[in-house]
């Protein structure tokens, strides 16, 4: 998607996806949970599962907290 050509809706759909992608980096790099929180307004919970979330698809591990159907 090019950010010049996107739609409102499209803009932050595309933001709201890259969120745990960034939270991820930001760990990696060395921020704390408490600080990607912060940074992101959201509860460090969110930002745990977000990071699980990404290392469990990264590695092809079971993910906890994906739900069963």
């Amino acid at each position: 998607m090019n950010p010049a050509t996107e739609t409102g809706k499209e803009a932050y759909a595309h933001w709201k996806t890259m969120r745990p992608v960034k939270a991820v980096l930001m760990f990696q790099i060395g921020a704390d949970t408490l600080q990607i929180a912060h940074n992101f307004a959201v509860k460090e919970a969110t930002i745990l599962r977000w990071i699980t979330n990404e290392r469990c698809q990264r590695l092809n591990l079971p993910n906890p907290y994906k739900r069963e159907e």
